[in-house]
């Protein structure tokens, strides 16, 4: 199980090129969470990050759409993405 990654097309492609013939990624297990959601768990989760507020967190989330987003969406072609909402 590897946990958050990748994150953006540069990790994808470090993890082509070192792992692309090692391991075989059988599904991306994809918990998805409505935004709104995902801000209020963030900021009142109680853990006193400095980048829990709402302007970091929107761009932490714009981070996801623009980044880590077509990722998913590479693996939802190869039918590898099993979502949980």
């Amino acid at each position: 199980l590897v946990d958050g990654f990748p994150r953006n097309q540069d990790n994808f492609e470090g993890w082509m090129r070192e792992m692309g013939n090692k391991a075989k990624v059988h599904f991306v297990l994809y918990l998805s969470c409505p935004e709104d959601v995902c801000t209020y768990r963030c900021l009142h989760r109680g853990q006193g990050r400095t980048d829990d507020n709402e302007e970091s967190l929107r761009k932490r989330i714009q981070t996801y759409h623009n980044q880590t987003l077509p990722i998913i969406n590479h693996y939802k072609e190869l039918d590898l993405v099993r979502e949980v909402s």
